[in-house]
């Protein structure tokens, strides 16, 4: 039908040939991205300790803003730095469960990112909730708060966009 779409590829996928070698015969229409989620192996390339002994998708492992800001530079340079090995490019678009203003700021500053997707609100969904974000539409996020909207002052130059949105009226 050609459709396009963007699809959101992990590090540990960066690193599959049997993964690259399927998604590299898309059709053109199809953009590239990351879905920025730390891995022991992500962790290890970047040269950053993960925390053994955690799940996988506990906050302080599997998300950023689980480490230092060191420790997120080091990985967000490793992941960006990867994809352009294997594509040629920086990826414009991002994804993950939750991702800090800081990150979100280096990202946007350094690789140029233009849109960024997170999940939309959910209380306690594996031992973590995000709850009071913006509701259901895409919007420039506060560089305090990617939760909220930035006034023309405080907004990045890139926009939120979430997925499992709820329905506007019922609220389910």
């Amino acid at each position: 039908k050609n459709f396009s779409a963007t699809w959101l590829i992990q590090y540990d996928a960066l690193n599959d040939s049997e993964i690259l070698d399927r998604v590299k015969q898309f059709n053109s229409n199809q953009e590239f991205g990351v879905f920025l989620e730390v891995s022991e192996k992500f962790a290890e390339d970047a040269r950053v300790i993960y925390p053994f002994g955690s799940a996988w998708f506990f906050p302080q492992a599997v998300f950023l803003s689980g480490y230092t800001q060191t420790e997120r530079i080091k990985l967000i340079d490793e992941v960006m730095e990867r994809f352009k090995e294997v594509f040629g490019y920086y990826p414009r678009s991002l994804g993950s469960w939750w991702i800090d203003s800081y990150s979100l700021d280096y990202l946007k500053t350094k690789y140029g990112v233009t849109s960024y997707l997170i999940v939309t609100d959910q209380k306690t969904t594996d031992n973590y909730g995000i709850w009071g974000q913006w509701w259901s539409v895409p919007y420039y996020p506060d560089k305090a708060n990617v939760l909220t909207p930035g006034t023309d002052r405080t907004k990045m130059d890139l926009v939120i966009l979430q997925w499992a949105q709820r329905d506007p009226e019922l609220s389910i």
